[in-house]
Protein backbone atom coordinates (compact mmCIF):
# COMPACT_ATOMS: atom_id res chain seq x y z
CA UNK A 1 0.00 0.00 0.00
CA UNK A 2 1.22 3.50 -0.89
CA UNK A 3 -0.20 6.70 0.64
CA UNK A 4 0.49 9.88 -1.30
CA UNK A 5 0.37 13.26 0.45
CA UNK A 6 1.11 16.75 -0.75
CA UNK A 7 3.34 18.75 1.58
CA UNK A 8 1.23 21.89 1.13
CA UNK A 9 -2.37 20.81 0.72
CA UNK A 10 -2.26 17.77 3.02
CA UNK A 11 0.33 18.56 5.69
CA UNK A 12 1.47 22.16 6.02
CA UNK A 13 -1.61 23.53 7.79
CA UNK A 14 -2.91 20.23 9.18
CA UNK A 15 -3.66 19.87 12.89
CA UNK A 16 -1.84 17.20 14.88
CA UNK A 17 -4.10 14.23 15.57
CA UNK A 18 -3.65 13.82 19.34
CA UNK A 19 -5.96 10.81 19.34
CA UNK A 20 -3.00 8.81 18.02
CA UNK A 21 -0.95 9.48 21.16
CA UNK A 22 -0.50 6.68 23.71
CA UNK A 23 2.42 7.63 25.96
CA UNK A 24 4.24 10.87 26.68
CA UNK A 25 4.03 13.74 24.20
CA UNK A 26 3.67 11.40 21.22
CA UNK A 27 6.64 9.35 22.48
CA UNK A 28 4.58 6.33 21.44
CA UNK A 29 1.64 6.55 19.04
CA UNK A 30 -0.84 4.06 17.66
CA UNK A 31 0.63 1.96 14.88
CA UNK A 32 4.16 2.27 16.35
CA UNK A 33 6.26 0.40 18.89
CA UNK A 34 9.07 1.03 21.34
CA UNK A 35 11.92 -1.16 22.52
CA UNK A 36 12.88 -1.83 26.16
CA UNK A 37 16.48 -3.12 26.26
CA UNK A 38 18.28 -4.63 29.24
CA UNK A 39 20.66 -7.43 30.11
CA UNK A 40 19.47 -10.83 31.32
CA UNK A 41 18.54 -10.93 34.99
CA UNK A 42 18.19 -7.16 35.39
CA UNK A 43 14.44 -7.43 36.02
CA UNK A 44 12.95 -6.65 32.59
CA UNK A 45 9.90 -8.85 33.19
CA UNK A 46 9.16 -6.93 36.38
CA UNK A 47 9.55 -3.68 34.43
CA UNK A 48 7.15 -4.98 31.76
CA UNK A 49 4.54 -5.93 34.35
CA UNK A 50 4.90 -2.63 36.17
CA UNK A 51 4.57 -0.74 32.86
CA UNK A 52 1.35 -2.63 32.13
CA UNK A 53 -0.10 -1.93 35.58
CA UNK A 54 0.82 1.75 35.52
CA UNK A 55 -0.51 2.27 31.99
CA UNK A 56 -3.78 0.46 32.71
CA UNK A 57 -4.25 2.52 35.90
CA UNK A 58 -3.48 5.76 34.06
CA UNK A 59 -0.36 6.35 36.16
CA UNK A 60 2.99 7.56 34.79
CA UNK A 61 4.81 4.64 33.18
CA UNK A 62 8.26 4.98 34.75
CA UNK A 63 7.72 8.71 34.56
CA UNK A 64 6.12 8.76 31.07
CA UNK A 65 2.48 9.88 31.32
CA UNK A 66 -0.20 7.92 29.43
CA UNK A 67 -2.90 9.97 27.73
CA UNK A 68 -5.49 8.17 29.89
CA UNK A 69 -5.90 4.76 31.52
CA UNK A 70 -5.03 2.29 28.76
CA UNK A 71 -6.31 -1.15 27.82
CA UNK A 72 -3.14 -3.27 28.04
CA UNK A 73 -2.31 -6.82 27.01
CA UNK A 74 1.00 -8.45 27.95
CA UNK A 75 1.94 -11.16 25.48
CA UNK A 76 4.57 -13.36 27.08
CA UNK A 77 6.30 -16.69 26.60
CA UNK A 78 8.97 -16.68 29.30
CA UNK A 79 7.58 -16.48 32.83
CA UNK A 80 5.84 -19.32 34.70
CA UNK A 81 2.51 -18.80 36.44
CA UNK A 82 4.32 -18.57 39.79
CA UNK A 83 6.55 -15.86 38.29
CA UNK A 84 3.47 -13.99 37.10
CA UNK A 85 1.80 -14.32 40.50
CA UNK A 86 4.85 -12.71 42.13
CA UNK A 87 5.12 -10.01 39.47
CA UNK A 88 1.54 -8.78 39.86
CA UNK A 89 2.05 -8.27 43.61
CA UNK A 90 3.46 -4.87 42.62
CA UNK A 91 -0.18 -3.77 42.32
CA UNK A 92 -0.37 -3.59 46.14
CA UNK A 93 2.38 -0.95 46.13
CA UNK A 94 1.55 0.92 42.92
CA UNK A 95 -2.25 1.13 42.81
CA UNK A 96 -3.92 2.40 45.98
CA UNK A 97 -7.30 3.51 44.53
CA UNK A 98 -10.04 0.85 44.53
CA UNK A 99 -11.52 2.37 41.37
CA UNK A 100 -8.22 1.81 39.57
CA UNK A 101 -8.11 -1.76 40.84
CA UNK A 102 -11.47 -2.25 39.15
CA UNK A 103 -10.01 -0.92 35.91
CA UNK A 104 -7.17 -3.45 36.12
CA UNK A 105 -9.76 -6.25 36.36
CA UNK A 106 -11.06 -5.21 32.97
CA UNK A 107 -8.13 -3.73 31.11
CA UNK A 108 -4.86 -5.36 32.19
CA UNK A 109 -4.45 -8.94 30.98
CA UNK A 110 -1.73 -11.43 30.15
CA UNK A 111 -1.68 -13.80 27.18
CA UNK A 112 0.82 -16.66 27.33
CA UNK A 113 1.63 -18.28 23.98
CA UNK A 114 4.18 -20.24 21.98
CA UNK A 115 3.04 -18.78 18.63
CA UNK A 116 5.51 -16.82 16.52
CA UNK A 117 5.60 -14.29 13.71
CA UNK A 118 2.61 -13.89 11.42
CA UNK A 119 0.82 -16.80 13.09
CA UNK A 120 1.00 -14.95 16.42
CA UNK A 121 -0.29 -11.66 15.06
CA UNK A 122 -3.13 -13.35 13.18
CA UNK A 123 -4.23 -15.17 16.35
CA UNK A 124 -4.03 -11.99 18.44
CA UNK A 125 -6.09 -10.09 15.92
CA UNK A 126 -8.73 -12.83 15.78
CA UNK A 127 -8.94 -13.25 19.57
CA UNK A 128 -8.56 -9.65 20.74
CA UNK A 129 -9.53 -7.51 17.74
CA UNK A 130 -12.72 -6.36 19.46
CA UNK A 131 -11.15 -5.69 22.87
CA UNK A 132 -10.03 -2.13 22.07
CA UNK A 133 -6.48 -2.79 23.21
CA UNK A 134 -4.34 0.35 23.30
CA UNK A 135 -0.96 -1.12 24.26
CA UNK A 136 0.63 -4.52 23.71
CA UNK A 137 3.74 -5.51 25.67
CA UNK A 138 5.67 -8.39 24.07
CA UNK A 139 8.09 -10.21 26.41
CA UNK A 140 10.66 -11.25 25.24
CA UNK A 141 11.26 -10.34 21.59
CA UNK A 142 13.04 -13.55 20.59
CA UNK A 143 10.17 -15.73 21.81
CA UNK A 144 8.01 -14.33 18.98
CA UNK A 145 10.67 -13.96 16.31
CA UNK A 146 10.04 -16.11 13.22
CA UNK A 147 11.25 -19.70 13.58
CA UNK A 148 14.64 -20.16 11.93
CA UNK A 149 15.18 -16.43 11.34
CA UNK A 150 18.39 -14.72 12.46
CA UNK A 151 18.36 -11.82 14.88
CA UNK A 152 21.55 -10.55 13.25
CA UNK A 153 20.09 -10.55 9.76
CA UNK A 154 18.54 -7.17 8.88
CA UNK A 155 16.22 -8.77 6.33
CA UNK A 156 14.83 -11.26 8.86
CA UNK A 157 14.46 -8.61 11.56
CA UNK A 158 12.92 -6.15 9.11
CA UNK A 159 10.37 -8.75 8.03
CA UNK A 160 9.33 -9.41 11.63
CA UNK A 161 9.18 -5.78 12.73
CA UNK A 162 8.14 -3.93 9.57
CA UNK A 163 6.13 -6.50 7.63
CA UNK A 164 4.46 -8.39 10.49
CA UNK A 165 4.39 -6.34 13.71
CA UNK A 166 3.79 -2.82 12.38
CA UNK A 167 0.89 -3.73 10.03
CA UNK A 168 -0.67 -5.65 12.93
CA UNK A 169 -0.46 -2.58 15.16
CA UNK A 170 -1.92 -0.37 12.45
CA UNK A 171 -4.86 -2.75 12.00
CA UNK A 172 -5.37 -2.96 15.80
CA UNK A 173 -4.95 0.85 16.17
CA UNK A 174 -2.58 0.07 19.04
CA UNK A 175 1.01 0.64 20.12
CA UNK A 176 3.49 -1.86 21.53
CA UNK A 177 6.54 -2.16 23.73
CA UNK A 178 8.90 -5.04 22.96
CA UNK A 179 11.21 -6.35 25.67
CA UNK A 180 14.64 -7.11 24.18
CA UNK A 181 17.99 -8.07 25.66
CA UNK A 182 21.56 -6.91 25.20
CA UNK A 183 24.30 -9.08 23.66
CA UNK A 184 25.68 -11.78 25.96
CA UNK A 185 28.98 -10.01 26.64
CA UNK A 186 30.91 -10.45 29.88
CA UNK A 187 31.96 -7.25 31.67
CA UNK A 188 30.00 -5.09 29.23
CA UNK A 189 31.34 -1.55 29.64
CA UNK A 190 29.18 1.37 28.49
CA UNK A 191 31.04 4.04 30.45
CA UNK A 192 32.42 5.70 27.30
CA UNK A 193 29.32 5.37 25.14
CA UNK A 194 27.82 8.47 23.55
CA UNK A 195 24.13 8.99 24.27
CA UNK A 196 23.06 7.98 20.76
CA UNK A 197 24.98 4.71 21.03
CA UNK A 198 22.47 3.39 23.54
CA UNK A 199 19.89 3.13 20.77
CA UNK A 200 21.94 0.23 19.43
CA UNK A 201 22.35 -1.56 22.77
CA UNK A 202 20.07 -4.46 21.78
CA UNK A 203 21.31 -7.79 20.52
CA UNK A 204 21.35 -8.31 16.75
CA UNK A 205 20.77 -6.23 13.65
CA UNK A 206 20.55 -2.42 13.74
CA UNK A 207 16.97 -2.89 12.53
CA UNK A 208 16.05 -3.57 16.16
CA UNK A 209 16.73 0.13 16.74
CA UNK A 210 15.94 1.63 13.34
CA UNK A 211 12.40 0.24 13.16
CA UNK A 212 11.13 1.21 16.66
CA UNK A 213 9.74 4.67 17.24
CA UNK A 214 11.18 4.82 20.77
CA UNK A 215 13.96 3.10 22.74
CA UNK A 216 14.49 2.82 26.49
CA UNK A 217 17.53 1.07 27.97
CA UNK A 218 18.30 -0.29 31.44
CA UNK A 219 21.94 -0.25 32.51
CA UNK A 220 23.67 -1.29 35.72
CA UNK A 221 25.56 1.41 37.64
CA UNK A 222 28.41 1.36 40.12
CA UNK A 223 25.80 0.70 42.79
CA UNK A 224 24.41 -2.86 42.92
CA UNK A 225 20.99 -1.49 43.82
CA UNK A 226 20.57 1.32 41.31
CA UNK A 227 19.92 1.12 37.56
CA UNK A 228 20.03 3.81 34.93
CA UNK A 229 16.94 4.04 32.74
CA UNK A 230 17.78 6.00 29.60
CA UNK A 231 15.47 7.09 26.81
CA UNK A 232 17.85 6.73 23.91
CA UNK A 233 15.34 7.58 21.16
CA UNK A 234 12.74 10.39 21.17
CA UNK A 235 13.59 11.45 24.70
CA UNK A 236 12.21 14.94 24.13
CA UNK A 237 8.73 13.44 23.62
CA UNK A 238 8.85 11.33 26.78
CA UNK A 239 8.04 13.90 29.42
CA UNK A 240 11.32 13.22 31.22
CA UNK A 241 13.57 16.09 32.21
CA UNK A 242 16.54 16.68 29.93
CA UNK A 243 20.06 17.33 31.16
CA UNK A 244 22.71 18.22 28.57
CA UNK A 245 20.72 16.52 25.85
CA UNK A 246 20.38 13.29 27.84
CA UNK A 247 17.19 11.77 29.22
CA UNK A 248 18.04 9.59 32.21
CA UNK A 249 16.19 8.50 35.36
CA UNK A 250 17.39 6.19 38.12
CA UNK A 251 15.34 3.39 39.63
CA UNK A 252 16.11 0.81 42.31
CA UNK A 253 14.77 -2.63 43.13
CA UNK A 254 12.32 -2.38 46.01
CA UNK A 255 13.52 -3.79 49.37
CA UNK A 256 13.10 -7.55 49.71
CA UNK A 257 10.47 -6.99 52.40
CA UNK A 258 8.16 -5.57 49.70
CA UNK A 259 6.69 -7.13 46.53
CA UNK A 260 8.96 -7.11 43.48
CA UNK A 261 8.80 -3.72 41.78
CA UNK A 262 10.93 -0.74 40.86
CA UNK A 263 11.01 2.50 42.84
CA UNK A 264 12.65 5.86 42.09
CA UNK A 265 16.19 5.91 43.46
CA UNK A 266 16.93 8.30 46.31
CA UNK A 267 19.35 11.20 45.90
CA UNK A 268 21.87 9.30 48.02
CA UNK A 269 21.53 6.19 45.85
CA UNK A 270 21.91 8.25 42.68
CA UNK A 271 25.03 9.92 44.06
CA UNK A 272 26.43 6.50 44.88
CA UNK A 273 25.69 5.21 41.38
CA UNK A 274 27.61 8.10 39.83
CA UNK A 275 30.85 7.65 41.78
CA UNK A 276 33.60 8.40 39.27
CA UNK A 277 36.11 6.03 40.79
CA UNK A 278 33.90 4.11 43.18
CA UNK A 279 34.89 2.78 46.56
CA UNK A 280 36.44 -0.65 46.26
CA UNK A 281 36.54 -3.57 48.67
CA UNK A 282 40.34 -3.32 48.70
CA UNK A 283 40.31 0.33 49.76
CA UNK A 284 38.06 -0.44 52.72
CA UNK A 285 40.00 -3.56 53.75
CA UNK A 286 43.25 -1.57 53.74
CA UNK A 287 41.92 0.43 56.70
CA UNK A 288 42.60 -2.67 58.82
CA UNK A 289 46.14 -3.60 59.82
CA UNK A 290 48.17 -5.38 62.48
CA UNK A 291 48.06 -2.19 64.52
CA UNK A 292 44.29 -1.63 63.97
CA UNK A 293 42.78 -5.10 63.45
CA UNK A 294 39.29 -4.02 64.50
CA UNK A 295 37.15 -0.97 63.74
CA UNK A 296 33.60 0.17 64.42
CA UNK A 297 31.40 1.31 61.48
CA UNK A 298 31.81 4.91 62.64
CA UNK A 299 35.59 4.54 62.68
CA UNK A 300 35.50 3.06 59.17
CA UNK A 301 33.46 5.90 57.67
CA UNK A 302 35.54 8.47 59.55
CA UNK A 303 38.79 7.12 58.14
CA UNK A 304 37.35 6.99 54.62
CA UNK A 305 36.24 10.62 54.89
CA UNK A 306 39.70 11.59 56.17
CA UNK A 307 41.17 9.88 53.10
CA UNK A 308 38.97 11.97 50.82
CA UNK A 309 36.56 9.28 49.60
CA UNK A 310 32.99 10.14 48.61
CA UNK A 311 30.52 7.41 49.39
CA UNK A 312 27.11 6.55 50.80
CA UNK A 313 26.29 4.46 53.84
CA UNK A 314 24.60 1.92 51.56
CA UNK A 315 27.78 1.55 49.55
CA UNK A 316 29.90 0.95 52.67
CA UNK A 317 27.34 -1.52 54.05
CA UNK A 318 27.45 -3.53 50.82
CA UNK A 319 31.26 -3.60 50.87
CA UNK A 320 31.34 -4.75 54.49
CA UNK A 321 28.89 -7.55 53.67
CA UNK A 322 31.10 -8.68 50.79
CA UNK A 323 34.25 -8.61 52.91
CA UNK A 324 32.52 -10.69 55.58
CA UNK A 325 31.20 -13.05 52.90
CA UNK A 326 34.71 -13.50 51.51
CA UNK A 327 35.97 -14.20 55.06
CA UNK A 328 38.27 -11.20 55.01
CA UNK A 329 36.51 -9.65 58.01
CA UNK A 330 34.37 -10.92 60.87
CA UNK A 331 31.51 -9.08 62.60
CA UNK A 332 32.17 -9.35 66.33
CA UNK A 333 29.64 -7.44 68.41
CA UNK A 334 29.56 -3.89 67.11
CA UNK A 335 32.98 -4.10 65.47
CA UNK A 336 34.50 -5.53 62.33
CA UNK A 337 37.65 -7.58 62.96
CA UNK A 338 40.23 -8.92 60.53
CA UNK A 339 39.29 -12.55 59.93
CA UNK A 340 42.78 -13.88 60.65
CA UNK A 341 42.82 -12.03 63.97
CA UNK A 342 39.35 -13.28 64.84
CA UNK A 343 40.32 -16.82 63.91
CA UNK A 344 43.39 -16.63 66.13
CA UNK A 345 41.24 -15.39 68.99
CA UNK A 346 38.79 -18.22 68.36
CA UNK A 347 41.62 -20.78 68.43
CA UNK A 348 42.94 -19.28 71.66
CA UNK A 349 39.48 -19.43 73.20
CA UNK A 350 39.13 -23.06 72.14
CA UNK A 351 42.57 -23.90 73.60
CA UNK A 352 41.74 -22.09 76.83
CA UNK A 353 38.48 -23.99 77.23
CA UNK A 354 40.18 -27.31 76.45
CA UNK A 355 42.95 -26.70 79.02
CA UNK A 356 40.40 -25.62 81.61
CA UNK A 357 38.44 -28.83 80.97
CA UNK A 358 41.60 -30.94 81.47
CA UNK A 359 42.32 -29.27 84.80
CA UNK A 360 38.72 -29.66 85.94
CA UNK A 361 38.79 -33.34 84.98
CA UNK A 362 41.90 -33.83 87.14
CA UNK A 363 39.78 -33.18 90.21
CA UNK A 364 41.08 -32.44 93.70
CA UNK A 365 44.46 -34.08 93.00
CA UNK A 366 45.24 -31.54 90.29
CA UNK A 367 47.56 -32.11 87.33
CA UNK A 368 51.27 -31.34 86.86
CA UNK A 369 52.69 -29.37 83.93
CA UNK A 370 54.11 -32.39 82.09
CA UNK A 371 50.79 -34.23 82.12
CA UNK A 372 48.85 -31.08 81.20
CA UNK A 373 51.06 -30.37 78.17
CA UNK A 374 50.71 -33.98 77.03
CA UNK A 375 46.92 -33.71 77.01
CA UNK A 376 46.58 -30.11 75.77
CA UNK A 377 45.72 -29.29 72.09
CA UNK A 378 48.67 -26.89 71.83
CA UNK A 379 52.39 -26.62 72.61
CA UNK A 380 54.01 -25.98 75.98
CA UNK A 381 54.53 -22.25 75.41
CA UNK A 382 50.82 -21.76 74.61
CA UNK A 383 49.84 -23.90 77.62
CA UNK A 384 51.95 -21.77 79.97
CA UNK A 385 50.40 -18.55 78.62
CA UNK A 386 46.88 -19.94 79.04
CA UNK A 387 47.38 -21.20 82.62
CA UNK A 388 48.83 -17.85 83.66
CA UNK A 389 45.76 -16.10 82.23
CA UNK A 390 43.41 -18.59 83.91
CA UNK A 391 45.21 -18.12 87.19
CA UNK A 392 45.06 -14.36 86.89
CA UNK A 393 41.29 -14.57 86.32
CA UNK A 394 40.90 -16.84 89.36
CA UNK A 395 39.60 -19.76 87.31
CA UNK A 396 42.38 -22.09 88.47
CA UNK A 397 44.94 -22.13 91.28
CA UNK A 398 48.55 -23.12 91.01
CA UNK A 399 50.57 -24.87 93.73
CA UNK A 400 54.36 -24.94 93.46
CA UNK A 401 56.42 -27.54 95.33
CA UNK A 402 60.22 -27.80 95.41
CA UNK A 403 62.24 -30.96 95.89
CA UNK A 404 65.90 -30.22 95.84
CA UNK A 405 66.49 -28.11 92.75
CA UNK A 406 63.36 -29.35 90.98
CA UNK A 407 60.27 -27.13 91.01
CA UNK A 408 56.91 -28.71 90.27
CA UNK A 409 53.69 -26.85 89.39
CA UNK A 410 50.35 -28.49 89.98
CA UNK A 411 47.10 -27.02 88.66
CA UNK A 412 43.72 -27.28 90.38
CA UNK A 413 40.26 -26.00 89.46
CA UNK A 414 39.40 -22.93 91.49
Amino acid sequence: MIILENVITDLLDATLDQSQNILGHRWLERGTFGLLIGSSGVGKSVVAMQMAVQAAAGLPVFGIPPVRPLNVLIVQAEDSKNDRILQVQCIHEIVKDSALISRLKQECNIATTNLRGEELFTALEEDYGDYGIDLFIFNPAFAFFDEGASAEDSQDVGKFLRSELLPFLVRMEAAAIIVHHTPKINNRDTSNWAHNAYMYAGHGSAEWTNAPRAVMTIEATKSPRVYEFRIAKRGSQSGWNEENGVYVCYFSHAPKSLPMHWIPATEEEIAESKQASGLTDKEVFQLFSKETPELTPAEITGRLEDDGFKFSSVQVDDIMKRLVGKDRLRKVGLKYVMAKVAKKAERTAEQTEAILDIIRAAGPDGIITRELVAKAPCGKDSVMIVVEELSGKGQIRIEITTKGSIETKRYFPA
